[in-house]
């Protein structure tokens, strides 16, 4: 972003990343139009921060749907589970075995 000053004038800009490449802060100042765009780009770096955020929250965050159908499936497994031991458990006493 080209940025001029007139003689005597004095920009500051600053940038702050996250490890991930998002804008995380921002800073600019001037002595002449110093409040207004000092303003102007905190806010633009805040929402863009603010969405950044959410969208990195919903992409680690399952769904209700995805958990419920992860607590089901486990329900599933454990049923499954249990009449694969009591199938062996009867195949070991049709052959002889009792437990001890």
């Amino acid at each position: 972003m080209p940025l001029t000053t007139a003689p005597f004038e004095s920009l500051k800009l600053s940038i702050t990343f996250a490890e991930n490449g998002e804008v995380t802060a921002s800073d600019f100042s001037s002595k002449s139009i110093g409040a207004q765009m000092t303003q102007f780009f905190g806010t633009a770096a805040g929402a863009r921060y603010a969405i950044a955020t959410e969208e990195r929250n919903a992409a680690n965050i399952a769904s209700s749907d995805t958990m419920r159908l992860n607590a089901e499936n486990t329900a599933l497994k454990a049923q499954i589970d249990n009449i694969n031991y009591n199938n062996q458990l009867n195949a070991l006493r049709a052959q002889g075995y009792r437990p001890q």
